[in-house]
């Protein structure tokens, strides 16, 4: 298969998943339990508003429980059926990836990575949407992604500056390929474009001979209270 065919490919996959969050936003915001939410800016609120010695303020602690409730409705249980529409889209052509995952971040997961930030050099001074950008998180393992991921970044970062091109916020960011890690995967997170009060939802993406050690690498990082990997949930 051409090059470009494979790289038009894999930007689809950050499609389905921007759909996917475009459709979430849309369907929470028009619900009473949203409009009813007391908002909280998480552009400006920082760890250090919200978590003090590893206790989470409980007004911030219901609105992160009211988004993995939403998260869980709209993403699992109810008719939209978001995942599974996914699952749909990759059976329908996106065959290379070798296998989809998602999960709901579990408080255990939340407090640790709220303790991270706080302890680090940070020192809780870090906004909200940088830290919990993750309750939400998608994984698509694909086979040889390596020997096409500059090309396919290159040309994300081309798509993301095009205005129109997709229909959040979208960032990207790799990890281990350019520095020394046990971990090396890309990540692209998804945010609202309106609404800087609603949570963003993260896309892993591996190469299928790097899971071994990214897996372990989760192991390591999650030891003492959960593993990353039971987590998450075949799509």
């Amino acid at each position: 298969m051409k090059l470009s065919i494979m790289i038009d490919n894999y930007v689809r996959l950050v499609g389905i998943v921007d759909s996917l969050y475009y459709v979430y936003e849309n369907s929470i915001i028009k619900t009473d339990s949203y409009k009813n939410l007391d908002k909280i800016n998480l552009n400006k609120k920082r760890v250090d508003d919200i978590f003090s010695n590893y206790i989470v303020d409980k007004e911030f602690n219901d609105y992160i429980q009211f988004y993995i409730n939403s998260f869980n409705n709209v993403f699992i249980t109810n008719d939209l059926k978001a995942v599974d529409n996914i699952l749909s889209q990759i059976e329908e052509g996106i065959y290379f990836v070798k296998q989809a995952r998602y999960r709901i971040k579990s408080p255990e997961s939340i407090m640790n990575k709220l303790a991270k930030y706080t302890d680090r050099k940070e020192n809780g001074k870090i906004k909200i949407n940088k830290c919990l950008n993750d309750l939400f998180g998608i994984r698509f393992i694909i086979d040889d992604y390596n020997k096409l991921r500059r090309e396919f970044i290159d040309y994300l970062d081309i798509r993301i500056n095009q205005e129109g091109k997709f229909r959040n916020k979208i960032k990207l960011t790799s990890k281990g390929y350019n520095d020394i890690s046990p971990y090396i995967a890309d990540h692209v997170y998804f945010s609202s474009r309106l609404n800087n009060n609603i949570f963003p939802i993260e896309l892993q993406i591996w190469d299928s001979l790097n899971t071994e050690l990214n897996e372990r690498s989760h192991k390591i990082y999650k030891r003492g209270y959960m593993d990353w990997t039971n987590q998450y949930n075949d799509i």
